[in-house]
């Protein structure tokens, strides 16, 4: 009987750590098409090109908000609402990539 109620305690800790997650850390969770690469350039808070490949950035998303603190250069993650082959699919998300290989 204390193992059921431990279960549920872990779960209902869980969805309420996604609850109380940010709007980024919450993005990834649930975005389903990450791109990883070099930002090309980005231009203001409309658009970022990774690696030669434009991607529009959702006007209300976090994304647009987190943008301009990127340049040319650098290593991102982003996360999108759609896949990354469509032209309709837009930013919602980016973070820094960070390499979790140890190399």
């Amino acid at each position: 009987m204390k193992l059921k109620s431990l279960g549920f305690v872990a779960v209902a800790a869980g969805l309420l750590s996604l609850c109380l997650g940010t709007g980024t850390s919450l993005a990834s969770i649930l975005a389903g098409f990450e791109v990883t690469g070099t930002i090309t350039s980005v231009s203001g808070i409309s658009s970022v090109t990774i690696d030669g490949h434009l991607y529009i950035v959702r006007a209300t998303s976090p994304a647009a908000q987190q943008l301009p603190q990127f340049t040319p250069g650098q290593v991102v993650d982003i996360y999108l609402d759609g896949p990354p082959t469509t032209s309709a699919s837009q930013v919602i998300a980016i973070n820094a990539h960070s390499d979790t290989t140890g190399q």
